[in-house]
């Protein structure tokens, strides 16, 4: 995937990349984080976000504090360049979720969340986005419209076809662009 998203960036943008899958329990966290050192390793300056608002797991991952994330900047709570913290890995940027109010979604939905990413565009060379399911929840279809992809994670023998099929429906109907 880092192969093809780097020879691709050449000829079609793909700098902002979100990860999702149809359901919870699927590998996206894994996908997403793992694609994100994977691009840190091949030199690329790639921040990770935690687009999962409602149920986040980067902060986990990394052993960083929730608070200051992207809910806090999309309540204009905190700037953007405040929140996101180095890792261990060189070359890779952590921004965690935040902690998630109603607030912070509506925020999500009013296209707050594009001068965001217009920053971070101008900063990073790759954004990789950790989302949100893409049944049950518009938290992924919202973030998506601002990204140059999506990547759907599908775990063998749990995740049915049919439910592959309806979430790529739904990301392709609201004009998202799958990459794989």
């Amino acid at each position: 995937v880092r192969t093809a998203l780097m020879h691709d960036s050449t000829s079609k943008p793909r700098q902002v990349v979100l990860v999702t899958s149809p359901c919870a329990m699927e590998g996206r966290t894994i996908v997403a984080s793992q694609l994100a050192a994977s691009l840190a390793r091949a030199g690329r300056r790639t921040l990770l976000v935690d687009g999962d608002l409602r149920r986040p797991a980067l902060h986990t991952l990394f052993g960083v504090p929730l608070e200051d994330g992207l809910c806090e900047v999309l309540r204009a709570e905190a700037d953007v360049t405040d929140v996101v913290r180095p890792t261990q890995a060189e070359g890779l940027w952590l921004m965690t979720a935040g902690y998630c109010d109603a607030d912070a979604v509506h925020a999500m939905a009013t296209d707050q969340i594009q001068p965001i990413f217009e920053k971070l565009r101008a900063e990073y060379d790759f954004v990789i986005i950790d989302g949100a399911p893409v049944l049950g929840l518009s938290d992924s279809l919202m973030i998506g419209q601002h990204c140059d992809g999506v990547l759907l994670s599908v775990l063998r023998d749990q995740t049915s076809v049919p439910k592959i099929y309806q979430s790529t429906e739904l990301l392709r109907s609201v004009g998202i662009r799958m990459i794989g």
